[in-house]
């Protein structure tokens, strides 16, 4: 695969992940607008107003936790929050994430170098860093 439709491949991805992020934000301004319309009513019961928030339940706990232990050891080989600092990240991470895809679809699942770690908590770790990149050079908060 070639380096251009690479970064193609991953600025779509994040594309559509800071695009559904405002579509939640709406959708929480939405939210927000009907409960102080619904306010002055009476209820009988307790109520508890979260659509079109995040729902974080959704996210895979061992996934989480995989992801979660890659950082770890990261931190414990480098420093934490290490990655912020390399130079060139974005073309690093990029290649990065491509490698443990790669060696993922080859059939391997654990990272030899880091044979705690899996490869796709990986492709994740470095798919988050490179959606933080984007966020800071936009300006956005993380």
């Amino acid at each position: 695969m070639s380096r251009k439709s690479t970064e193609h491949i991953c600025k779509e991805f994040f594309q559509k992940a800071v695009e559904s992020d405002r579509k939640s934000t709406e959708a929480l301004g939405n939210v927000q607008e009907a409960m102080r319309s619904t306010d002055s009513e009476v209820r009988s019961e307790g109520a508890k107003y979260d659509d079109g928030k995040v729902r974080y339940s959704l996210v895979p706990v061992d996934v989480l936790r995989e992801v979660a232990r890659v950082l770890t050891i990261g931190a414990r080989k480098y420093a934490d929050n290490n990655w912020k600092l390399v130079p060139n990240a974005k073309d690093r991470y990029t290649s990065a994430l491509m490698r443990h895809f790669e060696a993922w679809r080859g059939g391997e699942l654990r990272d030899p170098e880091m044979p705690e770690c899996l490869h796709l908590a990986q492709v994740i770790c470095n798919a988050m860093f490179l959606m933080e990149m984007e966020k800071q050079e936009k300006g956005e908060p993380s």
